[in-house]
């Protein structure tokens, strides 16, 4: 695997920085990524209107993609969680911002299957 990517929504340099510069180990996580579920979980908390659950997925997602370097859907996940802890009943806002952490996920997934 090459240690760059060319997809603005990865840092690998840094992503294999935080693992040590264990660049095989970092690879792996990211192989692993699109088939966690903290995504769906949270499209569900949204759906369901449930705002202390939509947080806690959200926040779970931000450290995740902090962790693999997964910068754009860190950035999305950061923007929702805030809205979340500042707003936590303005789920027609968090459903707005969650639009934007669907797409930057999608970006990413399809970012890491081209690695």
């Amino acid at each position: 695997m090459s240690t760059a990517s060319n997809a603005p929504c990865i840092d690998t340099a840094l992503g294999i920085q935080l693992t040590g510069q264990d660049e095989a180990l970092y690879f792996e996580f990211l192989r692993r990524f699109p088939s966690d579920d903290t995504l769906s979980r949270l499209a569900a908390a949204i759906n369901a209107r449930d705002g202390q659950q939509a947080f806690r997925y959200a926040h779970m997602l931000k450290g995740l993609c902090a962790q693999l370097a997964l910068t754009a859907l860190e950035e999305a996940s950061a923007a929702l969680c805030n809205l979340l802890r500042e707003r936590p009943d303005d789920m027609d806002a968090a459903a707005l911002a969650f639009a934007a952490v669907k797409y930057a996920h999608k970006q990413t997934t399809d970012a890491i299957a081209k690695l």
